[in-house]
């Protein structure tokens, strides 16, 4: 992994480059990035072919789009949230791959803490796995959206081309769900010892 501030001198030279339309500043870029935004995708859509075809468009946009494009923000982050719009969009337009984006959210895990802790943390990712699974999928998308992409709700309401008030009213709906579950799961895996 870059440490951070060769990746900020890398982000510097790349903006350079791709403000003089410089086929330089592109391949740099897409050399930089196109791991990480297959990564994003494969994420939300488990499906490596299916991720790098998003993120192979992501890029040819970039390129048709050079002698106009703007990054405001980091490239990095530019491109994130690219690959989130994009693969939402694709997941709308190809419904039949619903079933797909629910197994996405089973390869989300909390990450090791500690060998003492391993068999409680794979009891715990089966649960968030099956109580995600359990939401509809637009709370769904909203939830994984806020909680592992850390978008805003502002941004998730205008990936999504929805409103602010119902990733609101999304993101309760889905804390709701899943305290609710959670607390079963807590009483259900006790054992029943009193």
């Amino acid at each position: 992994m870059t440490p951070p501030s060769d990746k900020r001198l890398i982000d510097a030279q790349i903006l350079a480059l791709l403000r003089t339309r410089r086929r330089k500043g592109y391949a740099l870029l897409f050399d930089t990035y196109y791991n990480e935004v297959c990564q994003h995708i494969y994420r939300m859509h488990p499906d490596p072919q299916a991720a790098e075809d998003i993120a192979q468009e992501i890029f040819m946009e970039l390129w048709r789009k050079r002698a106009s494009l703007r990054i405001d923000t980091s490239p990095g982050a530019y491109l994130r949230r690219m690959a989130v719009t994009r693969t939402l969009n694709y997941l709308r337009d190809n419904k039949h791959l619903r079933h797909e984006a629910d197994d996405a959210l089973s390869s989300v895990s909390a990450g090791s803490t500690s060998a003492l802790d391993r068999l409680e943390e794979r009891d715990l990712d089966e649960w968030l796995t099956q109580s995600m699974n359990e939401l509809p999928e637009r709370c769904r998308q909203v939830f994984v959206l806020s909680r592992f992409e850390q978008m805003s709700y502002r941004e998730i309401a205008q990936a999504m081309d929805i409103s602010p008030k119902t990733v609101e009213n999304q993101m309760t709906k889905a804390l709701k769900h899943l305290r609710a579950a959670y607390l079963r799961f807590r009483g259900g895996g006790v054992g029943g010892a009193t």
